[in-house]
């Protein structure tokens, strides 16, 4: 259970912040309590005398509202929570299977207790009044939806005029108080807490709207009694599992609120990254956060800004009293199951050390926006594709102006590359391979995203080859390397150049070369595909002005005189995935030696 273990010690940690809200409207919760979407929040006296109701705008939903074991956990059936519910618990005419009449003895209860307060008192006697459908009716049309939800679905909060304290009940310290002290005078049943590992009051029933967009979906729940009877390993669900009541609502209380704070939901997974002890870790996904622009133009100043980055976060984790960190992924298999799909617990200074590994070799030439959203500025940089990036360009397609991938199918290699990063593993070889073939789709493409994509495709290759062969690439071309794919990948890339700069030369509207619409065969069958591109490319060779004809095949002849074989069935074999370095570099000093020489010609 090492899960709840973290997600207690959490809780333990940061207890200070029970109760108030922050970024995103994340609430840790005491025990007892849970947050809730509510859309009403009705206005009453101390005497439970109606005053107004409102719609609550939707940004202020999120609410801390008291709950019961079985309220927190209901799925079906009638449990209500003790104050604040649906209009289906607190309005009789809504009512169909006896919830209002269940809400109302649970209230009856409470404030006939000695724990009671004035703002569970008032509302008990306006429900009493039985005027809340005639009230609500002139506020709002109990005929439709009230703020996007079925009417007997909306949740109400209450404010209590009159009594001491703050009236909202979510924000009174003294109504938590006195509903926490109400709850500790119940029976408890007693056993081992498999998590602190003392005999407490322990609970079969679990809290569920842990990730958002699977609400109904628990961690902890076991409702296998019959048929299966726990796949014949266990008597009880209490074999299985027992957690103490207190671990499990501090627990979930915790993994709600990181998620909701940091968490990051992805197709049908949820990521979220945290340590223990509350202090600000870097984010695995983009380590140098999605608002910073990274200008640097070679890697040793990459390098140089990647450690001070991580640096900063390693002061804050060495101060920490607690400076473990916590990476987990968890993944809604049905609508009342969440599994754990990636757990790892690891020391801050592991964590960033394992992220240092990562963005020091995933890295390559990247196009980043400079400007502003109105002015828009493009510039060239040294950098990290972001992994969004990766997942999209590895298995999704293009759509209009972007990349992107079906939701269903990103979850998967989202969890493959933070395992990779976490662990310190290699890039995940089934996302390097779908990138590498999408690159040979060279006109499934726009000229951007297909740049983009073959950046992201060489950083892939060289934290592959830093990593499985030790072997460092460089973002400069190599003119000595005899690796016969990337030679062919060189040979692709001047094909290219010389064409389209002699369509320019001519005045020709620009175009698609052949080189690029014969990509993939050229892929193929290297040999084949280039004795054809060349026969197509000499009435091109005749546009060309000056030297420049002369310098192409220059460079044609050096790249072939590097070639070990002449043998045209080993030539003919199908490339390897360097081809597209040599492609990316070859293309890059082409590139260079036009703007040097542009800048000639103004001078």
């Amino acid at each position: 259970m090492g899960w709840i273990n973290k997600c207690y010690e959490t809780y333990l940690n940061n207890e200070d912040k029970v109760g108030a809200p922050v970024e995103n409207g994340a609430v840790l919760c005491p025990p007892g309590f849970i947050t809730a979407n509510v859309q009403i929040e009705i206005i009453i006296d101390k005497n439970g005398k109606f005053e107004s109701a409102s719609e609550i705008d939707k940004n202020d939903r999120r609410t801390i509202i008291p709950a019961t074991e079985d309220s927190a956990s209901r799925t079906s059936g009638v449990m209500p929570h003790p104050l604040c519910d649906q209009l289906g618990y607190l309005v009789p005419e809504l009512d169909e299977k006896g919830k209002h009449k269940a809400f109302i003895e649970a209230l009856k209860k409470w404030t006939s207790s000695s724990h009671s307060h004035y703002i569970a008192d008032a509302v008990y006697l306006y429900l009493q009044g039985g005027t809340i459908f005639d009230d609500l009716s002139h506020s709002f049309d109990l005929n439709n939806k009230i703020g996007g939800t079925d009417r007997e679905k909306a949740m109400v909060r209450w404010r209590v005029r009159g009594g001491d304290g703050a009236p909202e009940c979510w924000r009174n310290v003294n109504f938590m108080q006195a509903y926490a002290d109400y709850l500790n005078t119940s029976e408890p049943v007693l056993g081992f807490c498999h998590v602190t590992g003392k005999t407490v009051p322990v609970t079969a029933k679990h809290p569920k709207n842990i990730v958002g967009a699977n609400g109904n979906a628990k961690l902890i729940s076991a409702n296998d009694s019959t048929n299966f009877t726990y796949r014949g390993r266990f008597v009880s669900a209490r074999e299985a599992s027992e957690v103490g009541t207190d671990v499990s609502q501090k627990a979930h209380s915790a993994l709600r609120w990181l998620i909701t704070r940091q968490g990051v939901t992805v197709g049908n997974r949820t990521f979220v990254c945290w340590n223990t002890g509350g202090k600000k870790l870097p984010p695995i996904m983009d380590v140098f956060g999605e608002s910073e622009v990274l200008a640097v133009d070679t890697e040793p100043q990459y390098r140089k800004r990647l450690a001070m980055t991580l640096n900063g976060y390693g002061n804050e984790l060495k101060d920490s009293a607690s400076a473990d960190v916590v990476v987990m992924s968890m993944e809604a298999a049905t609508s009342g199951r969440l599994s754990v799909t990636y757990f790892n617990e690891l020391t801050g200074s592991d964590f960033l050390e394992r992220l240092n590994k990562w963005y020091t070799y995933f890295v390559w030439e990247i196009d980043i926006n400079v400007g502003t959203k109105e002015k828009p500025d493009r510039k060239k940089t040294v950098g990290s594709p972001k992994l969004k990036d990766v997942v999209n360009f590895a298995f999704g397609t293009q759509q209009g102006d972007f990349v992107a991938a079906d939701g269903k199918v990103t979850g998967e290699p989202y969890q493959a590359l933070i395992s990779a990063i976490v662990d310190g593993g290699n890039f995940p070889v089934g996302i390097l391979r779908a990138l590498v073939t999408k690159c040979s789709a060279r006109t499934a493409y726009s000229p951007g995203n297909y740049n983009k994509l073959l950046a992201i495709t060489c950083a892939a290759l060289k934290k592959t080859y830093h990593n499985k062969y030790k072997e460092e690439i460089t973002m400069e071309l190599d003119e000595t390397k005899k690796d016969r794919s990337y030679l062919f990948g060189r040979l692709l890339a001047v094909l290219e150049k010389a064409e389209s700069r002699a369509v320019f030369e001519s005045g020709e509207t620009s175009r698609e070369t052949n080189a690029e619409r014969l990509q993939s065969a050229y892929v193929q069958h290297p040999m084949r595909t280039w004795r054809t591109l060349e026969q197509q490319l000499l009435p091109y060779f005749k546009r060309l002005r000056g030297g420049t004809e002369r310098f192409y095949k220059d460079e044609i002849a050096s790249i072939v005189s590097l070639l070990d074989t002449d043998d045209e069935q080993e030539l003919n074999k199908p490339l390897s995935a360097t081809y597209l370095l040599g492609y990316y570099l070859e293309r890059k000093k082409l590139n260079q030696k036009k703007e040097n020489q542009n800048n000639e010609d103004a001078e």
